[in-house]
């Protein structure tokens, strides 16, 4: 299983994905395309397209997503995701495999309830 940066309408989810391996991601493909960026709490601020990255990790879900603020740098974000995208292809970070555990035994715990059910 490896992690994946999806487009959607209002930014882009990734799932499968520690914050650090976000983090790295994104820096790497914003270096990669020659953006300028600045780190901050929550975001990261991009000067030279003059708009901001929100960003939102929920580790113990696995999932990460970046939206933009406002409408400048959809062709440059676009870029910055087909690289994320490549470099998750490579297999270089780490991926979030607790849904997949927690998903599993949430199953088998329903199985046995509804097998129990159907005997009573």
């Amino acid at each position: 299983m490896r992690s994946a940066a999806y487009g959607r309408r209002d930014g882009v989810l990734s799932v499968h994905v520690s914050a650090d391996s976000l983090r790295r991601c994104l820096i790497g493909a914003l270096e990669k395309n020659g953006l300028p960026y600045e780190e901050k709490l929550g975001t990261m601020g991009l000067p030279s397209l003059d708009t901001e990255l929100q960003i939102a990790v929920q580790s113990w879900m696995g999932t990460g997503q970046l939206k933009t603020k406002g409408r400048a740098g959809k062709r440059e974000l676009s870029r910055v995701i087909t690289d994320m995208n490549a470099d998750f292809r490579t297999g270089n970070y780490e991926t979030n495999r607790l849904p997949c555990v927690i998903y599993l035994v949430l199953g088998c715990v329903m199985g046995v309830v509804v097998v129990n059910l159907a005997f009573m």
